[in-house]
């Protein structure tokens, strides 16, 4: 069975309910911490806003750049082929 779709738009963002506020931006992902990710929302003009859920539930968001390939160091993967429900520990 395929996973569902990492990316999505704004305004499907929007659709879930999730409060803009209620998710923790992050210039880099908390290390020692099991993350699972939720879904990337596109920005513009060219950034993935990538959304995590850390081991005590809050949403923490990385942003990444097209310019850097969408790119997430920390994880050593691009934020495009995250897959949703999958855990990452940086």
């Amino acid at each position: 069975m395929e996973s569902p779709k990492f990316t999505m738009s704004y305004n499907q963002f929007l659709a879930f309910g999730i409060p803009w506020k209620s998710i923790e931006k992050v210039s880099r992902l908390p290390g020692n911490e099991t993350l699972t990710a939720l879904f990337g929302i596109w920005g513009e003009p060219a950034c993935l806003r990538c959304v995590f859920q850390g081991e005590d539930g809050r949403l923490i968001m990385r942003l990444v750049y097209w310019r850097n390939e969408y790119r997430i160091p920390e994880l050593g993967l691009s934020g495009k082929d995250l897959v949703v429900g999958e855990s990452y520990t940086v």
